[in-house]
């Protein structure tokens, strides 16, 4: 079956293709690899998982949380907690980053998954040292 197509049609079409918003692709010096998890927090910063690290981006560099002594492991989740704190769940636990300064969360937690629930709540889920089974934590602000 053959479609044919009147001239206005063909003008149409070739007007929408040039009008077409596009964009060019930009690559930002040291951008991460293997990313698994993006987080936009309320101020527009832009966070991310990778494999071994979380990075911050500012619109034209990225820092790694490396530096604030997050340690070199996988990220499960990320979240923004009501205080604009980062909460990430990892392989080696549960972290909260806010104001510069990063906190691990239950101390004894592993492979971690971390959900903010309420104001000053969160939920975090993974194992314990020395357990089989998975545990669920709530963490309140104090």
């Amino acid at each position: 079956m053959k479609v044919r197509l009147r001239s206005s049609e063909l003008l149409f079409l070739a007007c929408a293709r040039l009008l077409a918003q596009q964009y060019p692709i930009t690559l930002v010096p040291g951008s991460p690899r293997n990313i698994e998890h993006i987080l936009q927090d309320r101020r527009g910063r832009l966070w991310i998982g990778t494999l071994e690290d979380v990075l911050y981006f500012d619109g034209a560099r990225f820092f790694s949380l490396h530096q604030a002594g997050f340690p070199f492991t996988t990220v499960f989740t990320l979240a923004e907690d009501d205080e604009d704190g980062i909460v990430i769940g990892s392989q080696s636990g549960a972290y909260r980053y806010a104001e510069g300064r990063l906190e691990k969360l239950p101390p004894d937690v592993h492979g971690a998954r971390v959900t903010p629930v309420a104001a000053g709540l969160l939920l975090v889920t993974g194992f314990r040292s020395g357990a089989s089974a998975y545990s669920l934590h709530r963490v309140r602000r104090s």
